[in-house]
């Protein structure tokens, strides 16, 4: 990519309240989802960066820095936001993405190197962009800074104002992407 390569931004500033508790601090193989997430950015050769919260104590992931949301109870869209404010990329993933892997985060480089002149690049799975497994370059900033400051958070609209590319997922990505939003999602992940 022409900007270098992308810090993976975990946005968890979330407050999963269909979850009904701190989705990000689910334990998967004895790491919460968080240090999951942050040992795969590692393991990708990525900088690390959790937005929307402090360190958890007891922190068992790799040297992250963890930074606030630009505007707190915005969503999504506030931690992106802080996350373009300090890095020119970001690779942003949502903390409760359990099934994410290395060949997902390998195959979203390779994708986004394809379209290096773009302010970022989206995925789109199972007919739905996904915004939050998505690299958005510095230069999609003044949309997604317009997009919060006008209180229109819905991610999928920024991706089109911010025209970002659109690429489709193949097949054996989608079962990867599958978030946790509610209890029950979380016992048919892991079930």
């Amino acid at each position: 990519m022409s900007s270098g390569k992308p810090v993976l931004a975990i946005l968890a500033g979330g407050g999963s309240r269909r979850f009904g508790s701190d989705k990000a601090l689910l334990k998967v193989g004895g790491l919460t989802l968080l240090e999951q997430l942050a040992e795969l950015g590692r393991s990708a050769g990525l900088r690390v960066a959790v937005v929307g919260r402090g360190q958890p104590e007891p922190w068992r992931g790799p040297p992250t820095t963890f930074l606030e949301d630009a505007l707190p109870g915005r969503g999504p869209l506030g931690g992106l936001a802080a996350a373009l404010e300090r890095f020119p990329v970001v690779l942003a993933v949502s903390c409760d993405l359990p099934r994410l892997d290395l060949s997902a985060i390998d195959w979203l480089l390779a994708a986004a190197a394809l379209h290096p002149s773009s302010p970022g690049v989206a995925v789109r799975c199972d007919g739905v962009v996904q915004p939050l497994f998505a690299v958005w370059r510095r230069r999609s900033r003044p949309a997604v800074q317009a997009a919060l400051e006008a209180g229109k958070l819905a991610l999928h609209k920024v991706v089109e104002e911010a025209d970002l590319s659109i690429v489709t997922a193949p097949v054996w990505l989608g079962p990867l992407l599958r978030d946790v939003d509610t209890p029950e999602d979380w016992d048919r992940l892991r079930g």
